[in-house]
């Protein structure tokens, strides 16, 4: 592969963010983001890779695809927004919509308090 950079196994634990070299913040400048886009698949998209060894071509279509799904990712303002709360936090199940007991009880609390205060 030409580009030094996907040299060796892709490496899946870097974030979008890492992987087009932006600054993780939820606005992006979405010119730029498909610029770098296109420049890394022209790297290393698998047609360019066709008379490559075996191990070349996976390594092109492993980095294909985390490229791929890298700036899908990016795009999209809720995906995007999941990866900074990710990259801040450690992992987010969106479907996730219970909370603890404790948090609940303090909330409830909260309000009781604030019902005392304005009555």
């Amino acid at each position: 592969m030409s580009d030094l950079a996907f040299q060796g196994k892709p490496q899946l634990h870097r974030n979008s963010f890492e992987i087009f070299g932006l600054e993780p913040r939820f606005e992006i400048d979405k010119a730029k983001l498909t610029e770098r886009f296109h420049h890394l698949m022209h790297a290393v998209h698998p047609d360019r890779h066709v008379g490559a060894s075996e191990a070349e071509r996976r390594l092109a279509m492993q980095w294909s695809s985390r490229i791929n799904e890298a700036y899908r990712e990016l795009l999209k303002p809720l995906s995007r927004a999941k990866l900074l709360c990710e990259i801040a936090a450690g992992p987010v199940d969106l479907l996730q919509t219970t909370m603890p007991a404790a948090f609940l009880m303090q909330q409830m609390q909260w309000r009781e308090d604030f019902e005392a205060i304005v009555h």
